[in-house]
């Protein structure tokens, strides 16, 4: 009797511990999901907005993490050190990249500065002329590079934009110049974190990813960054190990240091704006 008692016991324990388990976790994932707005009451100028808004808090960005360059049939791998102070100044140092032609790169709006320690050039000369990939051989935007390696993208809207709801995500896809444009933007932290262009053959042109999202000094930011062109077989990834957000920045930490015997190599009018100053003109 006893045993049997006892047997009873546990399988009633077993049930009740099993019934609970199962109320918790259903409970946790109902509370886990986003609840779908109302669509009709929200514009995708109104989620753009919401973005910026993040984004616009960021006054300078310091980070160090790990860089790896993915490209066909080669890839490069090392330290990055970044460097940003919106809205104009960019420094990049990349340490132990072994293929890379840049060991630091500065741009501002105006002139640009990039060190190729292997050649041992230093590079001098107006932003409008510089193309990232003579130096990082890969194609990224030099008027983007900001947003690039911050994470802190935003939808670029077009008048036919249309907003959709994806999983938690307000998913905004427009069309322009034969490309199909979507961007997910997370509805509870209102961040960008993913975006892609297609053509219109349904092929995915250029895929950007922000994922680990850490709120720092009222910012939200993330702290993995990945750019893929999958038809070019290229990616960048920026894997944050450290990030500080609006402190302040020493001019001199802009700085591109090189060796003493470097030679230099300047692009554009540089040399012939140089050449004015000297004479009066």
């Amino acid at each position: 009797m006893t045993s049997n008692f006892s047997s009873f016991l546990l399988k009633a324990t077993f049930k009740t511990l099993l019934f609970g388990l199962t109320v918790f976790f259903a409970a946790c994932a109902s509370g886990s999901k986003t609840k779908i707005p109302d669509l009709s009451l929200i514009s995708p100028l109104e989620i753009q907005k919401k973005v910026e808004k993040n984004a616009a808090l960021l006054k300078t960005f310091e980070g160090r993490g790990k860089v790896i360059i993915e490209l066909p049939g080669e890839g490069y791998s090392g330290n990055a050190h970044i460097l940003v102070k919106n809205p104009d100044s960019v420094y990049v140092k990349l340490e132990a990249v072994f293929g890379i032609d840049v060991g630091a790169l500065f741009i501002e709006p105006q002139l640009f500065a990039a060190y190729a320690p292997r050649e041992n050039i230093l590079y001098y000369g107006e932003t409008k002329t510089l193309d990232l990939t003579d130096f990082l051989h890969i194609d990224l935007q030099t008027e983007k590079l900001p947003e690039t390696i911050t994470g802190l993208a935003k939808p670029d809207l077009l008048t036919n934009a249309v907003l959709s709801w994806d999983a938690g995500s307000y998913l905004i896809t427009s069309v322009e110049d034969s490309m199909e444009v979507k961007y997910w933007v997370d509805a509870k932290k209102n961040v960008l974190i993913k975006s892609e262009v297609h053509d219109l053959s349904g092929n995915i042109i250029l895929l950007k990813e922000f994922m680990r999202f850490r709120k720092t000094n009222g910012i939200i930011i993330p702290q993995t960054v990945r750019y893929t062109r999958p038809a070019a077989r290229e990616r960048l990834t920026l894997y944050y190990t450290q990030q500080l957000v609006n402190k302040e920045l020493a001019a001199e930490s802009f700085r591109v240091k090189t060796a003493k015997n470097a030679k230099k190599i300047f692009w554009g009018n540089v040399i012939k704006r140089k050449e004015q100053r000297k004479s009066g003109r």
